[in-house]
C-alpha cells in the first residue's frame, strides 16, 4: 500500500532539500515499517513524497495516516452551460 504527503511551497532549493528531508524522517518515525519511494518537484514548488507500507504491516496503518499532508477535494456541482453574450436570441 502506499502513501503520499505534500510539502508545502519553498521556492528556496536548499530549504526544500531541508523540508523533504525532515518530512521523509518523520514520516518513517511515525509510521514504522514505512518505505520512502519516491518524490516528484511541482512547478509550483512543491514536493510530493511517496512512502510504501509493506503487506504484514498493512493492518495497523492509520487511516489519517492515508490522507497526512492531502487535502479533500470536494466536487462543484454541475453548473448550467452559459450561452456566448453573441449568440443571436430567436424572435417571437
Amino acid at each position: 500500500m502506499y502513501f503520499t504527503k505534500v510539502v508545502g511551497y519553498e521556492p528556496k532549493t536548499k530549504k526544500m532539500a531541508e523540508q523533504i528531508e525532515a518530512a521523509i524522517n518523520g514520516e518513517i518515525q511515525e509510521e514504522p515499517g514505512a518505505r520512502f519511494v519516491s518524490f516528484s518537484v511541482t512547478p509550483n514548488a512543491k514536493a510530493i513524497l511517496v512512502f510504501e507500507i509493506p503487506e504484514e504491516k498493512k493492518e495497523p496503518l492509520k487511516k489519517a495516516a492515508l490522507t497526512k499532508g492531502t487535502e479533500e477535494k470536494k466536487e462543484k456541482p454541475a453548473e448550467k452551460p452559459i450561452a456566448p453574450k453573441d449568440e443571436a436570441k430567436p424572435v417571437k
